[in-house]
């Protein structure tokens, strides 16, 4: 089975995150399969979120205490977690049906990975 992770951090801006981010993954064998990254100006913030497997080899306690120095430096707020755990959704409706449907034909179809609590 595929050992799929997502890492996602916030942090004052500044030039060296992806690098450092990617680099610490590839350092530890790791494949990214998705990015996704955002600097807000208004707030001085920077946002990103990696989807990446993880060998069989690295070891996931190895990865959190790499991180956690590489988090410290750059005063990132983060977290990781396992990407075959679903999340639990809330879903709030109006009169209109057709989004709600939407939401649960893609529960269903296992498009959306979500379980949606009520």
């Amino acid at each position: 089975m595929r050992s799929d992770y997502i890492l996602t951090l916030s942090c004052p801006d500044r030039t060296g995150i992806v690098y450092r981010v990617t680099g610490l993954l590839f350092d530890l064998a790791c494949n990214i399969l998705d990015a996704q990254q955002f600097g807000d100006d208004e707030s001085g913030r920077f946002f990103l979120r990696v989807h990446f497997h993880k060998p069989a080899k690295t070891e996931i306690a190895a990865l959190e205490q790499r991180f956690a120095a590489l988090a410290d430096e750059f005063q990132m707020d983060w977290q990781l977690h396992d990407a075959r755990r679903r999340a639990r959704l809330l879903v709030l409706v109006s009169k209109q049906g057709h989004c709600l449907n939407d939401l649960l034909f893609r529960m269903h179809s296992r498009q959306l990975p979500v379980e949606i609590a009520a």
